[in-house]
């Protein structure tokens, strides 16, 4: 007792702080928890005086602080991916993937890594489809093609349905085009062929005896 009371009960108090729990719960991804226990031994901490403790159970809740954060990168990410929000999506999967970088996450970042790889193709699939109708109004048609079926192959294998389907319209139009185009050409070489068979037998015909 005499002990106890001469300063053992800082000891004991001191032994009940165990930072073991909320760095198990940081390891397995519970942030949300992790911070609600951090956040009351901090408090406790300061209180007690020791300092060295408290900074780490600051930094700890620091790290879980992050990891919450790169959770709700993730999802939003995710969501902004399904929305066709490609640029929203590309931000937020790379801020998230350099928190879980931080915190030695390589399975969830390889996660968010796969979103910001998306993210990226669906952003040049825009481009792609951008750039072909700046290529038909400069008639670069086999360029605008190429350009219209890769952004469909994109767009199709992200499941952007509205985008998918304007590029297949104009895939659909750019070939009505081109076959309007080709009967067109076609008449007109018949019309051309047929002037040019009648010129040569007139001019035939002038030339002969008695034409």
């Amino acid at each position: 007792l005499d002990a106890f009371v001469d300063g053992g009960y800082r000891d004991r108090a001191m032994g009940a702080f165990d930072l073991s729990q909320a760095k198990a719960l940081i390891a397995r991804g519970e942030y949300e928890a992790a911070i609600a226990d951090l956040e009351a031994m901090t408090a406790s901490l300061s209180r007690a005086g020791d300092a060295a403790l408290a900074a780490e159970a600051e930094a700890l809740l620091a790290r879980a602080s992050d990891g919450l954060r790169a959770q709700q990168l993730a999802t939003e990410a995710k969501d902004a991916l399904t929305r066709g929000e490609y640029e929203a999506a590309e931000r937020a999967a790379t801020e998230a993937s350099a928190l879980l970088e931080q915190l030695e996450q390589p399975r969830r970042r390889e996660v968010v890594e796969t979103y910001r790889e998306l993210a990226a193709a669906g952003i040049a699939a825009q481009e792609n489809l951008a750039q072909a109708h700046a290529d038909l109004q400069t008639l670069h048609v086999s360029r605008a093609r190429e350009r219209l079926i890769e952004a469909y192959q994109t767009f199709t294998r992200l499941g952007d349905e509205d985008r998918a389907t304007l590029t297949r319209i104009a895939l659909r139009r750019m070939q009505r085009t081109e076959t309007l185009a080709a009967v067109g050409l076609t008449i007109l070489a018949s019309l051309v062929l047929g002037w040019n068979v009648q010129r040569r037998i007139n001019e035939r015909g002038q030339t002969l005896p008695f034409g």
